[in-house]
């Protein structure tokens, strides 16, 4: 599974999840600026890159601890990181997570 969406992992990743769909390797760039985000209408017209400024959006790093926690509560765990050296301040980061359980915590 392959998630960019400019912001939108911090409002979709509940829905990465199903009963029907197990993905055994998550690919997503991880966007901080937009972790305060609460709904996914954006103004269209303002550039990706200014849209966190433009917007009343914070850094919110409790919701990216719980983004991780997330992720490894569903028994996915990080292999590879990759900064992407275009996004602004080079603050995306691209995230690779593959399914296993590595402890009895992991309630796969």
């Amino acid at each position: 599974l392959k998630i960019d969406c400019e912001g939108c992992e911090w409002l979709t990743r509940g829905d990465w999840y199903g009963k029907n769909f197990v993905a055994q390797q998550i690919l997503v760039e991880l966007h901080p600026q937009y972790a305060g985000l609460d709904s996914l209408d954006v103004d269209a017209s303002v550039p990706v890159f200014g849209r966190a400024q433009a917007g009343k959006t914070r850094f919110n790093w409790h919701k990216v601890q719980a983004f991780f926690d997330e992720l490894e509560k569903h028994c996915y765990v990080n292999f590879h990181t990759e900064p992407n050296l275009v996004s602004e301040n080079f603050i995306a980061t691209e995230f690779s997570f593959v399914r296993a359980k590595l402890g009895d915590h992991m309630r796969c």
